[in-house]
């Protein structure tokens, strides 16, 4: 059965464009929507990676049946037994991994709407820090910490700093969740813009 708030409101959504005169006020109605939408979301997403929620509570629950074992993957058999097998594989290793650096991910929970892009944080660090044998042994050699000139993300310990990118899109989330509308976000822009035009 479908959610009658749900209905209800694709059903307003619905009506509200069926109303609108012209392209302008259909664009005006679909970006108050996506706000709400993006918001409900950001909502649903910090419930279900809060201590207790869905991916803590099931990574503790595989974690346990794992140490308990001695194994390092469920059985069919395990997962019969835990009423598991519907959860795919997916699921079930990224709300192990939540679970396991759930002390290092949490302040980060607020950056994020999905789990995908949150586990990204706690991936092995691949980069090598030793330098290259080619490279200059002059100043020229650069740091990996932080952003290199392409501003991609480096990688530090076991999680990542931001690039420029990641930062503007927290920045626009943090917007949207106090309410901003794209006329206000493009005043911010611009604020943002005079801000730093004052570091210079």
């Amino acid at each position: 059965m479908k959610n009658p708030t749900t209905k209800t409101l694709n059903n307003s959504l619905i009506q509200n464009l069926a109303k609108a005169k012209t392209n302008a006020e259909k664009g005006l109605i679909l970006s108050r929507e996506n706000t709400r939408l993006l918001s409900l979301e950001k909502r649903q997403f910090e419930a279900q990676t809060m201590f207790g929620g869905f991916w803590y509570s099931l990574g503790k629950l595989i974690s346990d049946e794992l140490n308990a074992s001695g194994r390092e993957r469920l059985s069919p058999t395990q997962l019969e037994k835990l009423n598991m097998k519907k959860i795919c594989t997916k699921r079930r290793s990224d709300a192990k991994i939540f679970y396991e650096n759930y002390d290092v991910l949490q302040s980060f929970t607020k950056r994020f709407n999905n789990i995908s892009a949150l586990l990204k944080k706690v991936k092995p660090n691949k980069t090598s820090t030793k330098v290259d044998e080619k490279a200059s042994s002059k100043e020229d050699v650069k740091s990996d910490v932080g952003l290199n000139d392409n501003n991609e993300v480096v990688k530090v310990g076991t999680f990542q700093v931001p690039n420029v990118k990641q930062m503007a899109e927290a920045i626009v989330m943090q917007a949207i969740e106090n309410g901003l509308e794209v006329k206000e976000l493009k005043a911010l822009n611009n604020e943002i813009a005079n801000q730093i035009k004052a570091l210079a």
